[in-house]
């Protein structure tokens, strides 16, 4: 009987052949890590091997990494060193959609069928069971039109999934704004076709972790205590070690009122950004002209000449995540 272990077993186990020459093949990527170590052990012990065939590494690696981007092999066919001859091929299956961030892995497999013989000394069997299929054929025929069924099936599933999300993705033109380097309209086409986000309540605990509430008023209540808590904290700094560190000398020119324009604030911000606390979009800044820049100028210098800035300038808006 052939066992075949199958699956995501989490582990990197690179391409050291030398190491492994029994557990592992010549065509490995990456390097080999502490999960990979302990599967190769174990395989070991147990006389198993993974299976690895030459082919792109496209065809080898079945996840991706979400920070680095990059592809790695942590999905295995296994089997035992003994039925090694049985696996023909394994590669991962790039377009096939599983459902999951892994790409599915596809193994063939050549076995035989043993076959039922009649013990002797049993009574030959009428003409009705003389014209029956022996048992092999009849499990031949049927595995053959099985196969042909669902690779058959398979195929027209995807080309309609395929033909699917090319009618939807082109009808909403995400793609035509994603080429044009059109985030706005990117990001908004991507709303329309998955939908607004469903907010819902949020859950918070209380300071010694018993009781958790969703009212939105205790909840920026506790959100407050929260950061009265993290942030206004009693320092213990010694002002006298501070004292003896050398200081550098005052610039006294820095003093003086700023006359340099805000010609830079045309080009800095770009067209569709989200407005700050004061609600002014960035369009306006870059298109207000001479007059609303003086204005600004004219706010800077005064706030530089009394000493103080304005209590919204200070102010923070503090988001969760």
């Amino acid at each position: 009987m052939t066992a075949v272990l199958r699956g995501n077993f989490n582990a990197r186990i690179g391409r050291d052949n030398y190491k492994w020459p029994l557990v592992i093949g010549k065509h490995g990527i990456g390097k080999c890590y502490s999960n990979g170590e302990l599967l190769l052990a174990l395989c070991s012990e147990f006389e198993l091997i993974v299976f690895m065939f030459k082919q792109n590494d496209e065809r080898k690696t079945t996840w991706m990494h979400p920070r680095s981007r990059h592809w790695h092999m942590i999905d295995f066919i296994i089997t035992r060193c003994r039925d090694k001859m049985c696996i023909n091929s394994t590669r991962a299956m790039c377009g096939a959609n599983c459902w999951t961030d892994h790409q599915m892995l596809r193994s063939k497999l050549a076995f035989r069928i043993r076959q039922k013989h009649n013990r002797q000394g049993t009574r030959a069997i009428d003409s009705y069971e003389q014209k029956k299929p022996s048992p092999p054929e009849t499990v031949a025929n049927q595995e053959h039109l099985i196969h042909h069924c669902s690779v058959d099936a398979c195929r027209l599933l995807q080309k309609r999934t395929r033909a699917l999300k090319s009618d939807r993705w082109e009808r909403k033109a995400v793609q035509r704004a994603a080429d044009r380097n059109n985030m706005k309209g990117f990001y908004s086409r991507l709303k329309e076709v998955w939908g607004p986000k469903k907010k819902g309540p949020v859950h918070l605990k209380s300071t010694d972790g018993m009781e958790t509430f969703s009212d939105s008023k205790r909840v920026v209540a506790r959100w407050s205590e929260h950061f009265q808590k993290l942030l206004n904290v009693p320092d213990d700094i010694n002002h006298e070690t501070l004292d003896n560190i050398p200081q550098r000398v005052t610039k006294t020119s820095l003093d003086a009122i700023p006359t340099t324009g805000l010609r830079w604030l045309e080009q800095s911000p770009k067209d569709g950004k989200a407005p700050g606390g004061d609600g002014i979009p960035a369009e306006v800044w870059k298109h207000g002209g001479d007059n609303l820049f003086s204005r600004l100028h004219q706010l800077i210098t005064n706030a530089w000449k009394l000493g103080s800035v304005p209590q919204t300038w200070k102010d923070a808006s503090i988001v969760t995540i």
